[in-house]
């Protein structure tokens, strides 16, 4: 091979070289992979206000129980109405203030107590971003779709002023963005010997700030 036919290699080896070079510095990178569950959760971790339209089934012992429940978070302010056969309830905790309105068999009854945190904890326990947070948070590893991620759970709870381990399964629909759309959960509660309630909910979930009317009228 003679000199020149070797210069001319040389020189396209060190275009193609330099192309390269060029290219890589200027490609488009790819984007990062989405970790779903870490991105949910950080959805669900950020939301201070939401509404939730929720349907409830508890079993403790050989008591079956059904309620529907329209709750959520203003900032701090938790609100909540709720119906269940014979009953119908409404409530706002602001700190540890708890204002009540139930009605019970044509009875209407209006009630303000401080709560402890025990109580509170018992009252918020079906909050389906609350509880679904911690759910969600606790699982090792998730199955994920292109809606919805789920797995199993185990977390440590108060119930009735009581220490308590619930466990089960929740799945946690999403939209755009990673922001939950719907929460569904599962589970059992127990202190360790016996199973002190099973319960399902399925919680549509509503990205709204500010208080219901009748939240607003409770505490007037």
């Amino acid at each position: 091979m003679n000199g020149k036919a070797v210069g001319a290699i040389v020189s396209v080896l060190i275009i193609v070289g330099i192309v390269g070079v060029w290219y890589s510095s200027h490609s488009p990178t790819k984007p990062a992979q989405v970790n779903p569950k870490g991105a949910i959760l950080a959805r669900m971790g950020s939301m201070a206000c939401y509404q939730y339209q929720e349907n409830i089934t508890t079993i403790e012992g050989n008591v079956t129980e059904h309620s529907a429940v329209e709750g959520g978070s203003s900032n701090g302010a938790y609100f909540f109405h709720g119906r269940k056969k014979g009953l119908e309830w409404w409530g706002v905790i602001r700190g540890k203030t708890l204002l009540e309105k139930v009605s019970s068999n044509g009875t209407v009854s209006h009630i303000k107590v401080n709560l402890t945190e025990g109580e509170i904890k018992d009252l918020l326990l079906y909050d389906p971003i609350k509880t679904g947070l911690r759910a969600l948070g606790s699982a090792s590893s998730v199955r994920v779709s292109g809606s919805w991620v789920a797995s199993n759970y185990t977390i440590y709870i108060t119930y009735k002023g009581s220490g308590a381990l619930m466990t089960g399964t929740v799945r946690v629909f999403y939209g755009k963005d990673y922001t939950p759309e719907k929460i569904e959960l599962t589970g059992k509660i127990s202190n360790g010997r016996e199973v002190l309630q099973e319960f399902s909910l399925s919680a549509k979930i509503i990205p709204s700030c500010g208080l219901p009317e009748w939240a607003k009228e409770l505490e007037g």
